[in-house]
């Protein structure tokens, strides 16, 4: 799918049963905001707990992952450590970015590419 602009999508698809449709919501980030979300992921280390190549992989941060979060969500994992969903993430969890590095964390993040199928949190 290619979006033409900003803002949000449905689309329905119908095998001839049932139809289901999706929300898509588009949003544009400033190349500025990605690169300061992929210093402060370089200068946090990030990887070193989220990467696929971690045996078993780390917790997938990409679209496939946190596709369903809200930026501010993410934002509020990052730095305060709280699942989107309530719970806390770990201990240690909380990591002092600054105001650019806040606008550009989702930037970079939702520009990887997926990691696989969007799973359900736990």
């Amino acid at each position: 799918m290619t979006a033409a602009s900003v803002g949000t999508s449905f689309i329905t698809a119908d095998d001839g049963g049932d139809p289901a449709t999706a929300v898509v919501t588009v949003i544009a980030y400033r190349a500025a905001d990605r690169a300061a979300g992929e210093s402060a992921f370089t200068t946090y280390h990030c990887d070193g707990c989220h990467a696929a190549t971690l045996t078993p992989p780390g917790p997938d941060i990409t679209s496939s992952g946190i596709g369903k979060h809200s930026d501010d969500q993410i934002v509020a994992a990052v730095m305060q450590g709280r699942n989107p969903e309530g719970a806390s993430i770990e201990v240690g969890h909380t990591f002092p970015l600054t105001t650019a590095e806040a606008a550009g964390i989702a930037a970079f993040l939702r520009s990887q590419p997926a990691r696989g199928v969007p799973q359900a949190d736990e």
